[in-house]
């Protein structure tokens, strides 16, 4: 964690936190998997697609069914889409909290501090998580495929802040995330910026920035 130390730091009233990876595991990995060998596709093929209409899919400007129809016009997939999500089946099935992180956000709301989610996300994953409870204890929720924009975008951060009133003050937030580049923006912003590596550390990290949890 690259951040001032405690003592010279205003008092922290917020936390922010990603969701995969942070939340819950990761498992993006084996969706990836799901969908080469479903439609039969071979990475190299796929990747200039993705990299191309994924963000759009991300940033809500694309529905999923579109989002389908247009890759399979640009790989010539030779395999058929199954009746469910592919973007869901293997996200599902893998689908495993954190509960040490969301122990440490009850914690938090304990100790007084507003608490929100900052995630690049689709459609079906938000329903997902949803009912699975995993929102439920956050005060503010900012996805961005509802948002129109993506982390790490300065906008999305800013957005965030807005909406638990920290919009002039984001040193009196933390923010928390996996990937190094969004770690990065938030700390530009202003955020004590926390690079999540296991939810011990995580703890620690938090500790640091003088919050007794």
């Amino acid at each position: 964690m690259d951040t001032p130390h405690a003592a010279s730091s205003p008092r922290i009233e917020a936390g922010i936190f990603d969701v995969g990876g942070v939340l819950i595991s990761n498992e993006m990995a084996h969706v990836w998997r799901d969908v080469l060998e479903t439609l039969q596709l071979e990475e190299g093929v796929w990747k200039p697609a993705w990299r191309e209409l994924g963000p759009l899919l991300g940033n809500g400007q694309l529905e999923e069914d579109e989002l389908w129809r247009r890759l399979l016009e640009r790989t010539a997939a030779r395999g058929a889409l199954p009746v469910e999500s592919l973007f869901l089946r293997e996200y599902g099935r893998r689908w495993r909290a954190h509960q040490e992180v969301l122990d440490l956000v009850s914690r938090l709301k304990t100790a007084g501090l507003r608490t929100a989610i900052l995630s690049n996300t689709i459609a079906s994953h938000v329903t997902h998580n949803r009912e699975r409870g995993l929102y439920a204890p956050f005060d503010v929720l900012v996805f961005s495929n509802e948002v129109g924009v993506s982390k790490p975008d300065p906008a999305i951060f800013r957005h965030c802040l807005r909406l638990i009133g920290l919009e002039d003050r984001p040193q009196a937030a933390f923010f928390v995330d996996d990937m190094e580049e969004n770690v990065a923006a938030a700390r530009t912003l202003g955020l004590h910026a926390i690079h999540f590596t296991s939810p011990e550390q995580l703890v620690v990290d938090v500790r640091q920035l003088g919050i007794d949890v």
